[in-house]
């Protein structure tokens, strides 16, 4: 079935897929690949084959009628309901865990696997139906994809203020080759897999995703830069919602005399802002206070309580020489970006439309 369809996805939701793995599999198939942030795939090296901006395309009217995914369960939860509102014919899905992560029960095929080894003997198999030149994946999504990149860059790329999107994607251009962003759940994990740059540096991600809380997220990045620390890989950055961070203010003291390279940028949007996207949106009398939790808080007092360097940012200029500071120190620090939630909301709307507008009518 997989190897009949012209018409595929190949879903990179796993972690550290390797693009040796996937690029002839995605010729073979003749199917692009949906980088998941954590895949490795999303952030680096512009490749024809990998659609990096596919979250911003969903609404197009291209269906995949097959979908080979790889890994338990993306992080986006826009893609999964894009795929189950239309369900594919044949859904696979190659994970190395038992667990049975489909909600919507449209996965038709599961195969309980290594990840690279089960795409292998996939491949293997598809070959051995019998031969069939390699086919170039999706060149009027390549297309689509440059079209975004430049609506967002015209967007993001030289703003006075700094708004969250653009901070997002500041940091996917500006960090340093194999530099570590461990990016919290809620808006920050979303923003850098929507708005990321095309062709940056590669960078490693990591995140809770999975666990669909805010519950230690800072102790977590503490561990993983202390890992990176350890191994000799250089410093980390932490992008993380205000809300994330005052549920895990343990551990920010903790990291008040940590020797350890971790810049934490705090999004602080004075509450819950994803919420917004969602749809309890719907229903203001329940959204605001009971969901948003929206608050006043800064971090700055607390920040000097506990031992942290903090520095508050409004300007993408000032963001930049905090985070040049913040990279340099060898210890934590902190830096905040103030937004507001009706601005970030609007930020959002205007950011789709302006995708919108440069697809056009011919978006595949």
């Amino acid at each position: 079935a997989l190897r009949a369809s012209a018409d595929g996805l190949i879903v990179a939701a796993a972690p550290d897929l390797e693009p040796e793995w996937l690029e002839p599999a995605s010729r073979l198939l003749g199917w692009p690949v949906y980088p998941d942030l954590r895949s490795g795939l999303r952030l680096g090296p512009a490749e024809p084959w990998i659609l990096p901006h596919a979250d911003l395309l969903l609404g197009a009217p291209w269906r995949p009628r097959h979908v080979l995914q790889l890994g338990a369960r993306p992080i986006s939860g826009r893609l999964l309901g894009y795929l189950a509102a239309a369900p594919p014919e044949v859904w696979v899905v190659v994970a190395p865990t038992p667990e049975r992560i489909d909600p919507a029960h449209r996965v038709t095929h599961r195969f309980e696997a290594d990840v690279a080894h089960g795409l292998e003997a996939l491949i293997e198999e598809c070959i051995a139906v019998g031969p069939r030149p390699p086919r170039a994946p999706a060149p009027a999504a390549a297309a689509a994809h440059a079209r975004v990149e430049r609506a967002l860059a015209a967007e993001l790329d030289a703003p006075e203020r700094a708004s969250e999107a653009a901070v997002a994607r500041w940091l996917t251009r500006h960090a340093e080759e194999g530099h570590g962003i461990f990016a919290s759940n809620s808006l920050p994990v979303r923003h850098l897999q929507r708005y990321g740059v095309v062709g940056g540096p590669t960078i490693e991600v990591r995140a809770n995703r999975g666990a669909s809380g805010i519950d230690g997220v800072l102790a977590t990045a503490a561990g993983y830069a202390a890992q990176r620390e350890i191994s000799g890989q250089g410093p980390t950055t932490l992008l993380i919602g205000d809300l994330a961070l005052l549920h895990d203010l343990g551990t920010l003291a903790a990291l008040g005399a940590a020797a350890l390279p971790l810049a934490v940028v705090v999004l602080n949007n004075g509450g819950g802002g994803i919420f917004s996207a969602l749809p309890v949106a719907a229903h203001p009398e329940v959204l605001t206070p009971w969901v948003q939790t929206p608050h006043a808080l800064r971090f700055g007092a607390v920040a000097a309580a506990l031992g942290v360097a903090h520095r508050e940012t409004e300007t993408l200029a000032d963001f930049a020489a905090a985070m040049a500071e913040a990279w340099d120190r060898p210890n934590p620090s902190l830096v905040e970006v103030r937004s507001g939630l009706a601005e970030n909301e609007a930020e959002r709307r205007r950011l789709e439309q302006a995708v919108a507008r440069a697809l056009g009518a011919g978006a595949p």
